[in-house]
């Protein structure tokens, strides 16, 4: 009863009576958060699927840019087995993003929103740039604004929806190589 919804993407645009929507530069993609009559948000489960599905597939032709090891494992464990690679390999970004540049043309970047992580995928944006590789931040975008009230880190995603959502992952059958 009394429920709003919400479509998050960038800046806010006011529609009508408890109706808020947000749009980024692009037209691409909206979010929406379930809002109750108390305030609450609920996440839009069917969304959280789609951006698991498109990553999938993308990560077959595309590398995923991670922070580290365990954001892989995390993303194993959502059923994700395409080409994911982590930064944190002790050498400088720019070093990293000109060894992907000769096997690819485009990546997905998917670092955490915190602090750390935000100013991560602004560096590296800069870097795939330099090194004429296109990049997707659409999806990291998509899955802040969904999860950020949940989880702050790629991580802990995997964590939080075998906990608090296993139909997805069983939907998903993403469940194999995680405790």
């Amino acid at each position: 009863m009394g429920r709003k919804v919400k479509h998050v993407v960038g800046k806010k645009e006011r529609r009508g009576v408890g109706e808020t929507v947000k749009r980024l530069n692009t037209e691409k993609f909206v979010c929406r958060i379930m809002k109750d009559a108390h305030g609450s948000h609920h996440l839009d489960l069917e969304d959280l699927e789609t951006i698991i599905r498109e990553l999938r597939e993308l990560s077959l032709d595309h590398p995923i840019i991670v922070e580290g090891l365990k954001d892989i494992e995390s993303l194993r464990g959502l059923g994700i087995h395409g080409i994911i690679t982590h930064i944190n390999q002790g050498k400088p970004l720019i070093n990293f993003c000109s060894d992907l540049s000769q096997r690819y043309r485009k990546a997905i970047i998917l670092t955490d929103w915190d602090t750390k992580g935000e100013i991560l995928c602004r560096k590296l944006e800069l870097s795939l740039k330099a090194c004429d590789i296109s990049f997707d931040t659409h999806l990291r975008e998509r899955l802040k604004m969904l999860l950020r009230k949940d989880v702050k880190d790629i991580q802990s995603i995997h964590t939080f929806l075998s906990r608090k959502h296993p139909d997805i992952l069983e939907r998903l059958g993403g469940n194999e190589g995680q405790p």
